[in-house]
């Protein structure tokens, strides 16, 4: 006979191992409830700072609980995170609350968000906009108001019933028209209403309407106006506004804002800030780009000239400088005077910058210089370039110094591709450029010949016929060891 079959729940192990998972899920149910029950905030902040743990299992237990806390109830988890924000014992606990709370409530789908309660929404616009008034870490500040311009957003186009548009509009009008408001909350609002602008321009001037020639006035005034602090917010703030004061007809704010921000890059280079100098440029960069007639100015030409000559700048200021140059001389919108003889004297200066060392050592500047001189000829053509460059190949091409003499012949390979960029160069360009090569294979320096090879190299598929007249006269020219080394450089 058969010994009776053992039930499985006779198993010790087995009911030792459901009790432990009963006892680990009643325990997890027991934290959810305890976190979000009443207004403490100690448990959803804990679970905040483990997430954060080296510790991998305390990670992940975090994360489980927190995913979970959100589940069971959205509008009391939001309710909790921004009660962190404003009364959070760490910067940091508050900085990952607010990360948490716009991850949640401003994701792709924004489904969270319409979840929310009346009392809760409420509750955390009040919440967020007075963060933005007593908030001392300028990070957690940041993401605040980033995230109130997001959700004054999308409960504009999603029909939320308290007014969120309308209250963070006069929020943001009324600190910003104070004439005692700090400072640091004038940044703040000012962050607000770029963010929003960039968002929802079209949301937000329909409300603004009729505070808009203060709004408008406020800006302009903070730009020239030279407070660091609310100078560069309000710079952030014109980068949202300009393009949509163009289209909307408002060419008269257009032109009084574009000439606050040359103000302000004015004293910002007076007073050597070269974060406010950046910023300037990067918005000047970008109306370049699309309205290069706007930028046609003597004072701003002085500046970037300046800008690109300067020796105690960080190279990423003169970079730009440069880039804002080559951007007016190619559009044609630059000063009225002879922009392109003053930047090909700049960037041959660069071309000056070498070291008698290995080849390949050359330097940032020289890299620039010779780049810039190829975008020179692609943008004014052979004509206006060959006729520079005689004036160069006169004054270094003999001189003493090799660097003068190796200048020039990088100068006309670099015209030679630039040139060729937009289209090919007359035979009669490129038999005086295959002269200056022929006349520098002689060269004493190794780098002037080196540059001389190259650039008979550069010339000879350049154009069929200058080959077949040249190929004799090169070979007679230049001796074997040479023709050599042309072959080695192909």
């Amino acid at each position: 006979m058969d010994p009776p079959q053992q039930s499985p729940t006779a198993n010790p192990e087995l009911v030792i191992n459901l009790v432990q998972k009963s006892m680990e899920e009643a325990l997890r149910e027991a934290k959810i409830e305890v976190a979000l029950l009443g207004t403490h905030i100690w448990p959803i902040e804990t679970l905040l700072e483990n997430r954060l743990s080296a510790i991998r299992s305390v990670r992940e237990d975090a994360s489980l609980l927190l995913s979970l806390c959100k589940d069971r109830d959205i509008s009391k988890y939001s309710l909790k995170l921004s009660l962190i924000i404003a009364s959070g014992r760490d910067s940091g606990t508050r900085l990952a609350a607010v990360i948490e709370l716009r991850g949640e409530l401003t994701g792709d789908n924004w489904e969270s968000l319409y979840m929310l309660n009346n009392e809760t929404e409420l509750c955390l616009r009040e919440v967020l906009l007075s963060c933005v008034k007593t908030e001392l870490s300028i990070p957690v500040a940041t993401q605040v108001c980033s995230l109130i311009a997001r959700l004054a957003f999308s409960t504009r186009l999603n029909g939320w019933v308290n007014c969120w548009p309308q209250r963070v509009t006069d929020f943001v009008c009324g600190y910003m028209l104070d004439a005692d408001t700090s400072a640091i909350l004038r940044k703040r609002v000012l962050k607000i209403f770029s963010e929003w602008c960039r968002s929802a321009p079209v949301v937000l001037l329909s409300i603004c309407t009729e505070n808009k020639d203060k709004f408008h006035a406020a800006i302009i005034r903070y730009l020239v106006e030279w407070n660091p602090t609310v100078s560069m917010a309000a710079l952030d703030a014109t980068l949202g506004s300009l393009p949509h004061l163009r289209k909307g007809g408002q060419e008269d704010v257009f032109s009084q804002m574009l000439s606050g921000v040359r103000t302000l890059l004015s004293r910002a280079m007076d007073d050597e800030r070269e974060d406010c100098i950046q910023e300037s440029m990067d918005l000047l960069i970008d109306l370049a780009r699309d309205q290069p007639d706007l930028l046609a100015n003597d004072e701003l030409w002085a500046g970037m000239m300046q800008i690109a000559a300067a020796e105690n700048m960080e190279s990423e200021t003169i970079d730009k400088g440069i880039e804002l140059l080559l951007l007016l001389a190619e559009s044609g919108n630059s000063s009225p005077g002879t922009p392109e003889s003053e930047l090909m004297s700049l960037f041959f200066r660069y071309l000056l910058v070498i070291e008698d060392e290995a080849e390949g050592d050359e330097s940032e500047l020289f890299v620039i210089g010779r780049e810039g001189i190829a975008r020179l000829a692609a943008a004014f053509g052979e004509g206006k370039m060959l006729f520079m460059t005689q004036f160069y190949h006169i004054k270094y091409g003999s001189g003493a110094d090799w660097r003068g003499r190796h200048a020039v012949v990088v100068a006309v390979d670099a015209i030679l591709e630039g040139c060729s960029r937009e289209s090919n160069m007359s035979y009669e360009g490129l038999q005086r450029l295959m002269k200056i090569a022929l006349r520098s294979t002689k060269d004493q320096h190794w780098r002037v010949h080196l540059a001389a090879l190259k650039l008979i190299l550069h010339l000879f598929p350049a154009n069929l016929q200058l080959y077949w007249d040249f190929k004799a006269v090169v070979q007679n020219h230049v001796d074997a060891e040479h023709l050599q080394d042309i072959q080695r450089l192909r």
